[in-house]
């Protein structure tokens, strides 16, 4: 563990000091040009691997070194929108349909029985009342009205797709069980899929 911890200290640092000026460089870079070059799109393509990779090796998954990479790119930048073109149908059309399948066959709904269920049910109470809770009560406490802050932490209720990553790294990782990361999908497609009827009968609500 403490071999783990020395290692990420070491590779945050490298990233700040070492791979933050490289991003600058390259924002710069584009800021100066018309459009993203392939040259640049190489590069920052390349760290991303290079930051996944070493961070996979250290003992905490890839999913972390490629997010550190991407905060380093500021997201108002003209490269981090070039990028967001680029990538977006390779995302949308291939690897999300392959995340969420990729998903489902990890999810073993079968093996849900009586007592899974009343404990699915508790998860997505517990669950929907501590975000939805905590949203509404935090809106309301700041100055909005009880309908705005009630739309408000139904809308912080939705539990989508950077739950599922999540909930992979933690079965990976031993962290989940199988059992537990069903429960847990359940919980993040249910909160997820009753966002939207929810806040339409609210809204209904108050146009009545």
């Amino acid at each position: 563990m403490l071999v783990t911890i020395g290692l990420t200290a070491g590779f945050i640092a490298a990233m700040v000091f070492a791979a933050r000026p490289i991003a600058r460089l390259l924002t710069m870079a584009r800021d100066e040009r018309s459009e993203l070059s392939q040259g640049a799109f190489l590069i920052v393509c390349i760290g991303l691997l290079i930051s996944a990779v070493v961070t996979e090796r250290i003992g905490i998954h890839a999913l972390f070194g490629a997010f550190l990479w991407g905060v380093l790119i500021p997201s108002d930048s003209a490269l981090a929108r070039d990028l967001a073109v680029r990538l977006e149908d390779a995302v949308v059309v291939l690897l999300l349909p392959s995340f969420f399948a990729f998903t489902g066959m990890r999810t073993e709904i079968g093996s849900i029985g009586g007592e899974q269920l009343i404990a699915c049910a508790a998860i997505i109470g517990v669950a929907s009342l501590g975000k939805f809770g905590g949203s509404a009560l935090a809106g309301w406490a700041t100055g909005l009205d009880r309908r705005s802050a009630m739309a408000l932490g139904i809308l912080m209720n939705t539990r989508g797709l950077m739950e599922l990553i999540v909930l992979n790294v933690g079965l990976e990782l031993g962290v989940v069980s199988p059992m537990l990361f069903t429960l847990l999908v359940i919980m993040a497609v249910v909160t997820t899929m009753a966002t939207t009827p929810v806040l339409d009968r609210l809204r209904r609500g108050a146009a009545t």
